[in-house]
């Protein structure tokens, strides 16, 4: 008991939890914040509280003095802080999900960072969450200026209704807290492609979405012409033979390549620019050209979902231990002017 109620073994166990609290800020993937060894630095430290706390009354029996509630105060208010985030890191997890427009969920899965149990874990959400709308504003340097995400919620025997996220100003609903944390460029962007065969002095113009079901026309020179697009960027940019990708998201040289079947013929594969048309578009076959002239370029909302068990046991603690604070740093004087 004397040990486990020890100054030193305070200090080493504080200590401890610095160190492996800094390793998992700086080491997110190590999940140091759901170790066996975090876990039980918590206990261990809650435990020396005890011991320390009980020792203490013990030999002060029932003369309590000002200071006295003062150091029990900060001793409670600590354990309850330590129960809370026992409680959080036991019970409390923490998702991101990205949702695009029109698309609904009501559960989630659980990562393998969230919880001891392991991924893959189906965690229900108790109401259904649609993504209408998602606002995307970016300066002229590609960095966002504001991001707004308009949701429809159908909680589980409530009346639905709609609600607004942005950065500052999350949503809480059935115990979680949903935050505006991020977004990414949709892989499923509506794209325009106009199509001229040989002898037809008209264009037709057709939408496609990348990544989704491809165009089939009949009565051309080439029958079927099977048209897939397969991917968008929007500032594109070759780094290497054979490498592409994007210098920032904003639709400053949009490109998207696909994939045209004339007939019975080989797939042929290339990207076309909609602010270069006449660069790299595929070679007519019987006078066949393609054309890239639009794009509805879409994001998707990317929602961190946040569920906090523990919160109200840390708040109650800290207000606690500030009141414990409070009382032993400023006794009241007594009337004969002796500390109380």
């Amino acid at each position: 008991m004397e040990t486990l109620g020890s100054v030193r073994l305070t200090l080493i166990v504080l200590a401890a939890l610095l160190i492996m609290s800094i390793w998992g800020t700086l080491a997110p993937h190590r999940n140091v914040y759901h170790s066996p060894g975090y876990y039980a630095a918590l206990i261990l430290l809650a435990i020396n509280l005890t011991v320390c706390t009980s020792r203490r009354l013990a030999r002060k029996g029932r003369r309590f003095r000002q200071r006295e509630w003062g150091y029990l105060c900060t001793h409670l208010g600590m354990l309850i802080i330590l129960g809370g985030a026992l409680v959080s890191l036991l019970m409390g997890f923490r998702a991101l999900v990205f949702l695009q427009p029109g698309e609904t969920i009501n559960r989630l899965i659980r990562s393998p960072d969230d919880a001891d149990t392991g991924p893959g874990e189906i965690i229900s959400l108790g109401f259904e969450i649609t993504l209408k709308r998602f606002h995307l504003e970016l300066q002229d340097s590609g960095m966002p200026k504001e991001f707004t995400s308009e949701l429809h919620l159908a909680p589980d025997g409530e009346a639905p209704r709609d609600a607004v996220i942005t950065v500052n100003n999350p949503l809480e609903i059935n115990g979680y807290n949903i935050y505006q944390a991020s977004y990414q460029l949709s892989r499923r962007q509506p794209v325009t492609l106009s199509v001229r065969s040989a002898g037809n002095t008209g264009v037709q113009e057709y939408a496609l979405v990348t990544g989704e079901k491809p165009l089939t026309l009949s009565g051309e020179s080439c029958s079927p012409l099977i048209i897939t697009a397969l991917r968008y960027e929007p500032d594109f940019v070759m780094s290497g033979p054979g490498r592409f990708g994007s210098r920032s998201i904003l639709p400053r040289n949009p490109a998207v390549q696909v994939s045209v079947r004339c007939g019975s013929d080989e797939p042929v594969t290339q990207w076309l620019f909609l602010r270069h048309r006449d660069v790299h578009h595929p070679p007519p076959g019987d006078g066949l050209d393609i054309r890239f002239t639009a794009v509805d370029q879409q994001y998707d909302t990317g929602l961190e979902f946040v569920k906090d068990p523990g919160t109200p046991w840390v708040t109650a603690g800290a207000l606690i231990l500030i009141a414990g604070l409070m009382l032993y740093l400023f006794p009241l004087k007594s009337r004969d002017g002796k500390s109380s």
